[in-house]
């Protein structure tokens, strides 16, 4: 379900996660979750664009907990699901050379999810 939607524009401000969601006409939108370091944190709320069927507002809290020093990746997927949705690294604190460092913290969030899937797929789970 979740290789059909796709996230656009996505924002935080104020500790709100904003963004834009497309693909499922006709159909009750799944519920999205935010994971930050391989956990969720929250889910978020949508609403339907009356005059553009298929495209969803999300509105999400981010806790600013999970906005620790250093840099943090958002994740937003469909609840249950392993593939991201979409994305939005953030650094907080010190400056940091934003281009690697971001890439690296979204290469080890999708590599630990895809060694959960891998996990369950052949029966480890527990490891």
């Amino acid at each position: 379900m979740a290789a059909a939607l796709t996230c656009t524009d996505l924002t935080l401000r104020d500790g709100v996660l904003t963004g834009r969601i497309e693909g499922l006409a006709g159909t009750a939108l799944p519920v999205i979750e935010l994971v930050v370091r391989n956990e969720v944190v929250t889910v978020g709320d949508t609403a339907a664009v009356e005059a553009t069927p298929g495209v969803h507002l999300l509105t999400l809290a981010v806790p600013s907990v999970v906005l620790t020093e250093g840099l943090v990746t958002l994740i937003l997927r469909v609840e249950g699901a392993s593939e991201t949705l979409a994305s939005l690294p953030i650094a907080v604190g010190e400056p940091l050379s934003l281009d690697i460092l971001a890439e690296l913290d979204l290469l080890r969030a999708e590599l630990d999810m895809l060694k959960r899937a891998m996990r369950r797929q052949i029966g480890l789970g527990g490891l």
